[in-house]
């Protein structure tokens, strides 16, 4: 898992660590002091301290076991995504859903405001890829575990039927089954 020459747990690392430092920054110089933001501020006071947490405590530790702590590609894998999940559902949802609504509701003047809106979505977008392609994976896995593989058991129904020699069993999966579709 490695992504230009980086371990892709170690960027998701440093990521997550970055986004929560400009979270607490961006709450220190720009929510603390608007006061027509009063909600809205101690919210992400809120998040921006539940992000740290949960970075400290899951996210962090989770990442850095996925890459030097973990003694097959399974474990990696689990840990790895274990700690994007929590990731993505504690600290990068909440923090993307008030820089969204914030940005379209007020104004944008300030640099650092507008770099860590530009982060928070940036996360929350490849977040949502990485959870939704894991949960693609557990449900067909869960699916194929539980209903089997059903073309195959069409394909050798349909070789039952055939007369004449048997086919080879790398030919076999070539045969179109008769009542199935296409689609795989």
């Amino acid at each position: 898992m490695y992504t230009l020459r980086a371990p892709l747990q170690l960027i998701a690392f440093y990521w997550y660590m970055v986004m929560t430092v400009i979270n607490v920054f961006n709450y220190i110089f720009y929510y603390r002091y608007k006061r027509y933001l009063d909600y809205m501020a101690d919210y992400y006071a809120a998040f921006s301290v539940i992000g740290i947490a949960v970075f400290i405590l899951v996210g962090g530790p989770m990442f850095v076991m996925s890459f030097k702590y973990s003694p097959t590609e399974t474990k990696r894998l689990k840990y790895f995504r274990l700690g994007s999940a929590i990731m993505f559902i504690l600290s990068a949802t909440p923090l993307f859903v008030m820089s969204f609504v914030h940005a379209f509701s007020h104004d944008l003047k300030e640099p650092l405001n507008g770099i860590c809106i530009i982060i928070n979505i940036l996360t929350w977008i490849v977040g949502l890829f990485v959870v939704w392609f894991m949960y693609m994976g557990a449900v067909s896995k869960y699916l194929h575990e539980k209903s089997g593989m059903q073309r195959d058991i069409v394909v050798r129904q349909r070789l039952d039927q055939l007369s004449g020699p048997q086919l080879p069993p790398s030919l076999a999966y070539a045969i179109k089954a008769a009542d199935q579709p296409d689609i795989v």
